[in-house]
């Protein structure tokens, strides 16, 4: 048993912010940013939240494949940007989808930048228990809601958007194979908001990273998850089609496909047009490939997700 895409779809902030504006506000350069990231400009969302932007991408979804929204039996949203910690986000996207309540789930996953391969792993749980037949997992982050402005190690890095897709239930396609890890004890090294159990410990709801662990992580376990993942999909990492990695930043990208001896160009990047965009990166890359052409339907790729928790993970499937 497999699963099909039947549709994907994206949306953005609706403000381009640059590195040449960036330069104005705090200690940085456009080269700077550039060199070290491989980012040109990120969207900004001012007036959405994340279940605005993510209720746009299924939209989106949904009317580039001419798919009915109704016939959706669960959501699942990737997301560490939520508007409340409850109700979820996705329960806000399903009502103003305004979807038929009494036939469908909806619920979020919070695994950071990791999110949405963890969502894709729980929705091909769910289609092959055969009680759902099409799932939509979309990825949605307004990280520009918890930055640091001043923070220059940070704030370079983070859009906002999401990334819709849609699988249905097919016996006759291709396996979805994933494989999802975490390691806890590494909290430490990428965190954002939280409760605070005393006073004491309260603190500004915004996001801190250690950038050169996070590097040091994503490098090291990139090689090896997408092997693991490979070995159990039962097929070489060379004869994949593409590769979508976190655009978390082009440096780890290029570095973990050169340590792996892939050739460069089957890695799908849109990072310099919309920076890290965490949980929404993969399906986000996904769609904007689909419509320049850079990518196809009927090809083979592996997503792979890394981020805080640390967490990592990924998935073999066909487009």
């Amino acid at each position: 048993m497999g699963i099909k895409v039947s549709a994907v779809g994206h949306a953005l902030g609706e403000r381009v912010l640059t590195n040449h504006e960036l330069a104005q506000h705090i200690d940085t350069s456009h080269e700077w940013i550039l060199e070290r990231t491989g980012i040109t400009q990120r969207y900004i969302s001012d007036h959405k939240n994340t279940s605005d932007l993510g209720t746009q991408a299924l939209k989106n979804a949904c009317e580039r494949y001419n798919l009915d929204p109704q016939s959706i039996d669960a959501i699942i949203v990737a997301t560490m940007t939520p508007d409340h910690f409850t109700p979820s986000t996705a329960s806000l996207i399903q009502a103003k989808m305004g979807l038929n309540p009494l036939k469908i789930m909806a619920f979020d996953v919070n695994v950071a930048c990791s999110g949405f391969v963890v969502g894709l792993d729980l929705a091909s749980a769910l289609l092959e228990s055969k009680r759902f037949k099409r799932i939509a997992i979309i990825g949605a982050e307004v990280f520009s809601k918890i930055l640091d402005w001043n923070d220059r190690t940070t704030c370079i890095l983070f859009g906002d958007g999401a990334g819709a897709m849609i699988i249905d239930y097919d016996e006759s396609a291709p396996p979805c194979v994933c494989v999802n890890h975490s390691e806890g004890d590494l909290d430490g090294t990428l965190r954002a908001c939280g409760v605070p159990l005393l006073q004491e410990d309260a603190r500004p709801l915004i996001l801190s990273m250690q950038g050169k662990d996070v590097y040091r992580f994503a490098v090291d376990v990139i090689p090896s998850v997408m092997q693991e993942c490979a070995q159990k999909a039962k097929l070489t990492l060379e004869s994949l089609d593409h590769v979508i990695l976190h655009q978390a930043n082009q440096r780890i990208m290029d570095y973990a496909m050169k340590r792996l001896n892939l050739d460069l160009s089957k890695s799908i990047s849109n990072i310099a047009k919309v920076g890290n965009t965490s949980a929404a990166s993969i399906p986000l890359a996904i769609s904007m490939a689909l419509l320049d052409g850079s990518l196809h339907h009927g090809e083979s790729v592996m997503v792979v997700g890394f981020g805080g928790g640390l967490s990592y993970g990924a998935a073999s499937f066909t487009l």
